[in-house]
């Protein structure tokens, strides 16, 4: 038998194609799920299913699928389009990422190009040798894309904001990610919005935009001096080095903190005021806050605990940090979730596995982070919301329980912390 919560692919059968059509004409998204079965431990299973040609099962008769919704909370449509329409495609070996071919990548081909890889996919309880009636589907049913400095931001209002007709299912977070802090102080270009100005508008007005961020800190470290900032691009000059101690080592020590180089230094402080300006920001208008933690733990929690109402609705996305700062976010802010990518597969990230068994299931939310992080069996492919699915079979295996309820569970947390 195969291990509860894993994803299957669906029998290419002629028969099993003009039911996948009728049943996407008539699936169900209602939030609720599918009433789940058990077996005589309490697991929901699933089995594989075979090949099997149009004598074998009844296509007129057989119940649709019923579809699980599920949304990708964090991901850059603006740099997954851009990744995707300039890869590069070998002649020697086939593209299996199901995306549209390199310069004809956008909203609308893209989208279609998911449902196709959903409709690959099925999930059933049925333990028999032949097609089941009752079957289950991953459908995406929205994104919310983050727009965090000021290239970022010019790019998500053309894709969202500015155009005629918004893509439907296409959410938004507006704000400053740490590593480029210094946006949210600039001013606009040509008397426009600044970062500061645009997000505090955006996120008052537009229907779209549902939250403040990403922001928060990071002091990671890279040996290239290069890390990818909030425009989704290396930084142009190399970060100087804490001197022989990584950034991890240094952050929650004081004396270690005078002995980092003043750029360094002030970097850290740019930083600390955009995070500060952005939490008041989103307690002001009281929307959600999306925060990026990494190699800043203690001073992560410390602002927090600060600048935030203990019932303010947070999302900390990718979440990679320690089991201690999973527990303490958890229990000090009770609208806090965490959110997990496809690191959650990565072979080398069992610490991030341990904190998903640890963290609730109603507590979670399923994010991408795409283009970043496309999780096993996609690895070195662009990251997009279709991959949502991998990562919640890996979250229902790690968990030892049923992908419907990871699923079913992560969609309602999503209406909980951003109202979508």
């Amino acid at each position: 038998a195969l291990r509860p919560g894993a994803l299957v692919r669906r029998a290419a059968s002629s028969a099993w194609h003009r039911h996948a059509h009728v049943a996407r004409m008539a699936c169900s998204t209602s939030a609720a799920g599918p009433a789940l079965r058990h077996d005589a431990r309490g697991i929901r299973r699933v089995r594989k299913i075979r090949r099997v040609s149009a004598s074998s099962v009844d296509v007129a008769t057989a119940a649709p699928p019923v579809t699980l919704p599920y949304v990708d909370t964090h991901c850059h449509l603006d740099l997954i389009f851009e990744k995707m329409n300039a890869r590069v495609v070998s002649a020697k070996k086939k593209d299996e990422s199901g995306m549209p071919p390199p310069g004809a990548v956008h909203h609308a081909s893209w989208l279609r190009a998911v449902r196709e890889l959903e409709s690959d996919w099925v999930l059933t309880s049925r333990k028999t040798s032949e097609m089941a009636a009752e079957t289950v589907s991953p459908r995406m049913e929205a994104c919310l894309t983050v727009a965090c400095s000021a290239k970022a931001q010019a790019r998500v209002r053309a894709l969202l904001i500015e155009c005629e007709s918004p893509p439907e299912g296409v959410f938004a977070a507006f704000g400053c990610h740490p590593l480029s802090a210094s946006d949210w102080f600039a001013s606009g270009d040509a008397g426009g919005d600044s970062v500061a100005a645009a997000t505090r508008r955006l996120v008052a007005t537009h229907p779209r935009v549902v939250a403040v961020g990403e922001c928060g800190l990071d002091y990671y470290f890279q040996p290239s001096g290069h890390v990818i900032n909030g425009s989704g691009e290396k930084d142009a000059k190399p970060r100087a080095s804490a001197g022989e101690k990584t950034a991890t080592e240094t952050e929650g020590n004081a004396d270690e903190k005078n002995a980092l180089d003043p750029e360094e230094r002030a970097r850290r402080e740019t930083q600390a005021k955009t995070f500060i300006a952005q939490m008041a920001l989103a307690s002001e208008l009281g929307a959600p806050i999306v925060v990026h933690t990494r190699a800043a733990e203690e001073d992560t929690l410390r602002l927090m605990r600060e600048h935030l109402p203990r019932d303010h609705r947070i999302h900390v996305h990718c979440f990679t940090s320690s089991a201690w700062l999973a527990r303490e976010l958890l229990a000090h802010f009770p609208n806090l979730c965490l959110g997990f990518t496809g690191v959650v597969t990565f072979k080398n990230a069992p610490e991030v596995r341990e904190v998903v068994a640890e963290t609730p299931l109603d507590r979670i939310l399923l994010e991408t982070d795409g283009p970043y992080m496309a999780p096993a069996p996609r690895r070195g492919e662009v990251a997009h919301p279709g991959h949502v699915p991998y990562i919640a079979a890996k979250i229902a295996e790690i968990k030892g329980v049923s992908i419907e309820e990871v699923f079913v569970a992560a969609r309602e947390a999503t209406r909980r912390v951003y109202g979508i």
